[in-house]
């Protein structure tokens, strides 16, 4: 067996002309019409997602109130609270200055 994998040297080597090659040119603009196809096609993105963390309002001590009342009322406070954008704690502080506790 010849040290040329099996094909002997006698046959000259031809070469490939790229002298009229020229690289196509990379557009700027192809990010945002990359990103209308995937979504456009389903492609469901693996960026890692990033945790918003919560803004608090006010640095105060916090504490946690147990309350057994009856569904009905229970039903109306956390209707008033997602109504209007509070939390179980701001509804009661809403509340109770309603109350002019």
């Amino acid at each position: 067996m010849s040290s040329k994998f099996g094909f002997d040297d006698t046959t000259p080597s031809k070469k490939l002309d790229i002298s009229g090659f020229e690289p196509t040119p990379v557009k700027k603009d192809r990010e945002p019409n990359i990103d209308k196809v995937a979504e456009k096609v389903g492609f469901v993105s693996r960026e890692p997602l990033v945790r918003v963390e919560k803004v608090r309002k006010k640095m105060q001590v916090q504490d946690t109130l147990y309350v057994r009342a009856p569904l009905e009322m229970t039903n109306r406070f956390k209707e008033f609270c997602n109504e209007h954008g509070y939390s179980y704690g701001e509804g009661l502080e809403a509340l109770m200055k309603k109350a002019k506790l």
